[in-house]
């Protein structure tokens, strides 16, 4: 489990929150409300972390026998199925006195078609996303799985001029703590951001941009024990 003990976002909150020094106006939902400071203190060791697995689906791997308690057409589905996806969090046993924690995950494919320009070698890319659904998904107690067919990406060729595909998925997930009377979002922003949630702007995930307030994607919040 990988924690902040050090670094700029523990240290934010150490000189601005409760038992630091600081009493500027701009901080003052770190010093003031303890709710809000405990909130943020909770998001900095949520270790929210996503991997990728694709053409890697360990289902596939299994014996038929191994299909246990699962309805069998969501086995057969997780079985065929060529790319996985887990959203992990240290949440549910940092928290758990708090409340329950939900995760609500969504993707899309991202596709792109590349071309060497026979002048000067150049990289040409053009990339869309698309909606993609899970054949099916898994539920843990601090970790959702979800298992996907992509289509098989196209190496590169050995000869400019000639196009070729590739396909990966971008993925979004916020986790919502529910508790007495509160709601948390997670991940929260940096301690030092005033920011709140507001469903009507972030409750759902954005696939134009990266690093959205209150969501975690593959690029910023990979797991970093995983190779892709």
């Amino acid at each position: 489990m990988t924690t902040p003990c050090s670094g700029q976002p523990i240290e934010e909150w150490l000189t601005n929150g409760p038992f630091g020094g600081n009493r500027e106006a701009d901080v003052r939902h770190l010093w003031a409300d303890p709710q809000e400071s405990f909130y943020r203190l909770v998001s900095l060791f949520a270790g929210i972390r996503i991997s990728i697995s694709i053409g890697k689906n360990p289902e596939q791997a299994r014996h038929s026998g191994a299909m246990g308690l699962l309805d069998p057409a969501e086995y057969h589905a997780m079985r065929r199925a060529n790319t996985q996806v887990r959203i992990e969090s240290n949440l549910p046993g940092l928290a758990a006195s708090l409340g329950s924690a939900n995760i609500e995950a969504a993707s899309q494919l991202r596709s792109g078609a590349h071309r060497l320009s026979h002048k000067d070698l150049l990289l040409v890319s053009n990339h869309r996303l698309s909606p993609i659904l899970p054949l099916a998904q898994r539920l843990y107690p601090d970790a959702l799985e979800l298992f996907y067919e992509v289509p098989a990406s196209q190496p590169m060729p050995r000869e400019a001029g000639i196009p070729w595909q590739t396909y990966e998925l971008a993925v979004r997930a916020q986790i919502t703590l529910q508790g007495e009377g509160r709601n948390w979002h997670f991940p929260a922003p940096s301690p030092t951001d005033r920011l709140s949630y507001d469903a009507s702007r972030h409750s759902q995930p954005r696939f134009d941009k990266v690093n959205q307030a209150f969501w975690a994607d593959e690029q910023n919040h990979r797991n970093q024990d995983t190779k892709r």
